[in-house]
């Protein structure tokens, strides 16, 4: 069987997820007086998210 994943397909993976959750993180705090209280927060190469109020089990 042929390995499919490698250490560089695995990167781009993790910064394609990142920069959905910038986009969705982003969306929420635009919305009129930021509900969901979200926010994100980068510390060189990681970056923080938080949404205080989601709604649902998390």
């Amino acid at each position: 069987m042929a390995i499919v994943l490698n250490k560089k397909l695995a990167v781009q993976i993790d910064k394609s997820e990142i920069e959905s959750l910038i986009s969705r993180i982003d969306a929420l705090q635009q919305k009129k007086g930021n509900p969901m209280e979200a926010a994100r927060k980068v510390f060189g190469e990681c970056t923080a998210f938080t949404v205080k109020n989601i709604p649902g089990p998390v």
